[in-house]
């Protein structure tokens, strides 16, 4: 059984669906400000790393994704995202 749901995984398959979780790293272009916990009653902008997380559900292009971004090295609330997306994938 693990066998073929490796090999299942590993087929170029046209259309999948269902579901999935991804984790990552980014960093801001600057252009964007996260709220950072300095003191009591200070804020300023978070310069360290972004850790995202998303779970979503895919399928024939379509997904809807829940994903949050929060600093590494910081005290933030973070941002909480909801999206409907479309996936358009050229040379198929």
């Amino acid at each position: 059984m693990k066998a073929l749901a490796i090999v299942l995984l590993l087929l170029p398959l046209p259309v999948m669906a269902g579901p999935y979780i991804e984790v990552g790293i980014a960093k801001a272009d600057g252009g964007t400000c996260i709220a950072d916990y300095l003191a009591p009653g200070v804020y300023g902008c978070s310069e360290s790393p972004l850790g995202s997380i998303a779970i979503g559900y895919q399928w024939r292009g379509f997904s809807i994704e829940v994903e949050h971004y929060s600093s590494f090295e910081n005290r933030d609330r973070g941002l909480n995202l909801l999206s409907l997306r479309y996936r358009w994938e050229f040379g198929k």
